[in-house]
């Protein structure tokens, strides 16, 4: 499981989150705010980054510009909303890859190759059981917790995907958010169609460990590998560093005995053609560690086996997976089929 204590102080300074969301709710609700000096620039850290069409911004600067442009907004579900009218159109060829992938589960076993092209120091956990798949999603700690709307508009964009994406209807068993319960709670609960918990310890979603089966409306195998090219270059331009991730993902993905083989940073290095130091510090500049990407490589190993193989490779293996930048724990194969 990514660790979600791991980011320090510091980390959570780095961080690094998606500009469009924040600019395209600043368009909603602050008309003319690119070119006037109006409330939702004063206090952040990298205005120019917001306003000159940056692909990040500071993670601060995301929080304070929604705390202020939407604390109180007419619209009580204005998150909710907002990811209604937007998850599709700003999340681009994300949102695409999702819409040809095979199943929802093919979709999760790719998602961590590009989730860092939505937040730089992504804490997004996956964890599967007997029963039940886990989302959950929340700022860094330094941060507490996510504007109220913010929140929504979060664990809404999840949703939203993947009620428009999957063939059928979508059944949450609950729902989890960290900020009090607000005098619209029971609207929000209908929007979800499941009970919602407030005050809680991490934003989350629980829905029944067979959605990961569902099959895309626009499954398709050769768009599928077209977008994961194409995310793949614009991850190449927005995040450099991930060029030596790519190489160490490549070197890991070769047949399974030599996955297992490499499993130390030593010996990764020595096959890259460079010291363990060197790959550290490039991992690091990236925002992974060589666990992680170890972790990630391992879970799409799994996850993309023949079924009649998963189950052996899994215990082969033997580690908790990571799937969605994440973390799911192999417990059996007809959990993995699904």
């Amino acid at each position: 499981s990514r660790s979600c204590s791991d980011p320090s102080t510091q980390r959570a300074a780095a961080s690094r989150v998606l500009a469009v969301w924040t600019r395209r709710m600043l368009d909603e609700t602050a008309p003319g705010w690119q070119t006037a000096a109006v409330p939702p620039l004063l206090g952040l850290r990298a205005p120019n980054e917001l306003r000159r069409g940056a692909w990040f911004i500071p993670h601060a600067d995301m929080i304070t510009a929604w705390a202020t442009q939407t604390e109180g907004h007419h619209d009580p579900l204005y998150g909710l909303h907002f990811a209604e009218r937007w998850t599709l159109a700003l999340l681009g060829p994300m949102t695409q890859l999702a819409s040809f992938a095979p199943t929802l589960g093919d979709l999760v076993a790719v998602y961590t190759t590009f989730d860092r092209l939505l937040d730089s120091h992504n804490l997004t956990t996956l964890e599967v059981d007997d029963a039940s798949v886990v989302l959950t999603d929340r700022p860094p700690a330094v941060h507490g917790r996510w504007p109220r709307h913010l929140a929504e508009s979060i664990l809404g964009a999840y949703v939203h995907v993947v009620r428009t994406m999957i063939a059928g209807p979508l059944a949450l068993a609950r729902v989890e958010f960290m900020h009090p319960a607000p005098a619209h709670a029971e609207a929000v609960a209908r929007w979800f169609d499941a009970p919602v918990h407030w005050s809680a310890p991490v934003n989350r979603l629980v829905a029944e460990v067979g959605v990961l089966a569902r099959p895309m409306w626009s499954a398709s195998g050769a768009a599928f590998s077209a977008v994961r090219a194409t995310l793949a270059r614009l991850r190449d331009r927005v995040l450099p560093d991930d060029a030596v991730v790519e190489r160490l993902r490549a070197l890991l993905r070769r047949p399974d005995a030599d996955a297992v083989a490499v499993s130390s940073v030593d010996d990764a290095a020595k096959a890259l053609g460079m010291s363990a130091r060197t790959l550290q510090r490039r991992l690091g500049a990236a925002g992974l560690s060589f666990r992680r990407v170890l972790a990630d490589v391992r879970a799409e190993l799994v996850a993309l086996a023949p079924a009649e193989k998963r189950l052996a490779m899994a215990k082969r293996l033997g580690y908790v997976v990571k799937l969605l930048g994440i973390a799911a724990t192999v417990l059996g194969d007809d959990r993995l089929t699904r």
